[in-house]
C-alpha cells in the first residue's frame, strides 16, 4: 500500500486535504490539536488506523475578501484577516495552508488586485504568536511514548510544519503583488517572520515585535531568514534572536522592521495603510509587478554591485520601451 501525508483542513462539513508526495504516510490533525488520525492511502481508497472516529468541527483560521480602491474604479485590494482568537493567531499548519490558499486566490484572480494587507481581527492585541506551541509539544509528546524509537508520523508532521511556513513566506515575497502587514498588537517568532516577508509593514505603538524561541530551546533559525533580511544591520537582527526580547514599535522602524511612523491607535493604522493602498493603485499593474521583481532580484546578488547595476540597468532599458512608460512621459 503506497501512503502519502496530508494535513487535514476542517470546512463547512467537508474534509480538505493536501497531499506532499515525498512523505510517506498520512496523519490528520484537528485544528483545535486534540486528535491525531492517522490513515493510509491506497490507489482506491481511505482506510482509518485509527479505532475511534473524530467529531469534525467548522474551522475559518482567516477571512479573506477584496474592496474597491477609491483611487480607481476597478482597482481592488485584497484583505487577508487572521482570526484565530483561541490560540492566538498561531501559525499552526492548517492556519498555513489556509494562508498560502488566500495568497494563491489572490495572485490568480485578475490584474485587479493590486495589493494584499494582512492584518489580525479588530479589537486582537495580537498580531500573530507564532507557531503553535500545542501542535508542536503533541508531537514531542507522542515521540516521547515511543521510546527509543522514532515516531514517524510526528517527525514528519513537524516537518511539514516549518516547511509550509517557508513555503508561504517565499509565496509573499515571490508574489508579483506587493503585501503590507498591519500590525496592532504583538508579532513574535513566526509572526514576526511574517511582518518581515512583506513588501511593507505598519504598526501601532501598542505593538511589539519578538523572536523569543531561544527562551524555549527552540532558536527562531526560520524566523531568521525573514528577520535578518529586513532588518538594518546584521546585529539588530542578532540581538532580538539571540535575547528573544521584544523591541517596541519605534525599535522596530528605527531597525527598519517596519515602516515609519508608528500610530497612535488602530484608526490611524487603517488610514495610514489605506492611503498606501490607494497610492499603489495609481500605478498601472505591470508596472508594479516588474518592478518588485526587479528589486528583488537585484537585492539578491548582495553586495555584488556590478551585477546588482547590470541586472537594473538591462530592466530600466527595457522598461523605457514599454507602454506604460510612454503615456506616462508623454
Amino acid at each position: 500500500m503506497n501512503t502519502v501525508y496530508a494535513c487535514l483542513l476542517w470546512e463547512e462539513r467537508t474534509t480538505k486535504t493536501r497531499i506532499l508526495e515525498h512523505f510517506s504516510f498520512l496523519v490528520f490533525l484537528h485544528p483545535c490539536h486534540d486528535d491525531v488520525v492517522r490513515v493510509s492511502i491506497s490507489e482506491s481508497h481511505l482506510e482509518k488506523q485509527a479505532s475511534s472516529t473524530t467529531t469534525m468541527s467548522t474551522t475559518t483560521l482567516i477571512k479573506q475578501w477584496t474592496r474597491t480602491i477609491t483611487a480607481s474604479s476597478s482597482a481592488k485590494v485584497g484583505i487577508i484577516e487572521l482570526c484565530s482568537p483561541s490560540n492566538r493567531n498561531a501559525l499552526s499548519t492548517a492556519m498555513l495552508l489556509q494562508l498560502q490558499s488566500a495568497i494563491t486566490t489572490f495572485q490568480n484572480d485578475d490584474n485587479d488586485v493590486r495589493a494584499v494587507v494582512i492584518k489580525s481581527s479588530p479589537g486582537s492585541n495580537v498580531f500573530s504568536s507564532g507557531h503553535d506551541l500545542k501542535q508542536i509539544r503533541l508531537w514531542q509528546q507522542q515521540q516521547q511514548q515511543q521510546g527509543n524509537n522514532d515516531d514517524i508520523n510526528s517527525i514528519a508532521a513537524a516537518r511539514e510544519l516549518f516547511f509550509q511556513c517557508s513555503s508561504t513566506m517565499k509565496s509573499i515575497a515571490q508574489s508579483p503583488i506587493p503585501f503590507i502587514a498591519s500590525v496592532d498588537g504583538m508579532a513574535t517568532a513566526a509572526g514576526c517572520q511574517l511582518v518581515a516577508s512583506c513588501d511593507l509593514a505598519y504598526a501601532t505603538k501598542r505593538s511589539t515585535f519578538a523572536t523569543p524561541g531561544i527562551k524555549i530551546g527552540l532558536f527562531c533559525s526560520t524566523p531568521a531568514v525573514a528577520v535578518g533580511r529586513s532588518v538594518v544591520g546584521r546585529k539588530h537582527a542578532m540581538e532580538m534572536l539571540l535575547t528573544g526580547d521584544p523591541v517596541s514599535a519605534q525599535r522596530a522602524a528605527d531597525t527598519g522592521l517596519i515602516n515609519g511612523p508608528v500610530l497612535d491607535d488602530a484608526n490611524q493604522l487603517e488610514q495610514k495603510v489605506n492611503a498606501v493602498v490607494d497610492a499603489i493603485a495609481r500605478t498601472p499593474t505591470a508596472v508594479i509587478q516588474r518592478g518588485k521583481e526587479g528589486f528583488s532580484n537585484q537585492m539578491s546578488h548582495g553586495h555584488d554591485l556590478d551585477r546588482a547595476y547590470n541586472v537594473a540597468s538591462t530592466i530600466m532599458s527595457e522598461d523605457v520601451w514599454r507602454e506604460e512608460c510612454i503615456e506616462g512621459i508623454d
